[in-house]
């Protein structure tokens, strides 16, 4: 994932928690805001967050690691103009197994309708793209 890809800023963080919308699943809570526009046509970024209830720095990293993974492996298509917030919300007795992270995830963008999972076709269209 690209540093253009990325939600870094607090502000654009802060400004998806504010103005956008939100789904919960069990393990993932999702936050997006669709622009409106001249920023509708920028290419879609994601940020990853963890709550603070987990004392741990340790547990916390691993939590984000396991959610920048899941997210990677779910091949979706993501509109265009879109800012996303993903959250871990298990606690660290109840830890998800990666399968189920990426088909609650896949579950929640393509619910809100701000995605679609790939097929195998526009998955290798998309790969040789980026070369």
């Amino acid at each position: 994932m690209t540093r253009a890809g990325r939600l870094t800023n607090n502000r654009d963080f802060t400004r998806v928690y504010r103005k956008g919308t939100w789904k919960r699943g069990r393990f993932i809570g999702l936050h997006f805001l669709k622009h409106r526009g001249r920023y509708a046509s920028g290419s879609a970024r994601v940020g990853f967050t963890v709550n603070r209830s987990l004392k741990n720095a340790v547990e916390r990293n691993r939590m984000k690691r396991l959610l920048r993974e899941a997210f990677r492996l779910s091949q979706l298509i993501i509109m265009p103009g879109v800012d996303m917030v993903v959250s871990g919300r298990w606690k660290k007795e109840s830890e998800p197994r990666l399968p189920d992270l990426i088909d609650e995830l896949q579950k929640l963008i393509t619910e809100a309708g701000i995605g679609s999972i790939a097929s195998p076709c526009e998955k290798n269209i998309s790969e040789n793209n980026l070369d």
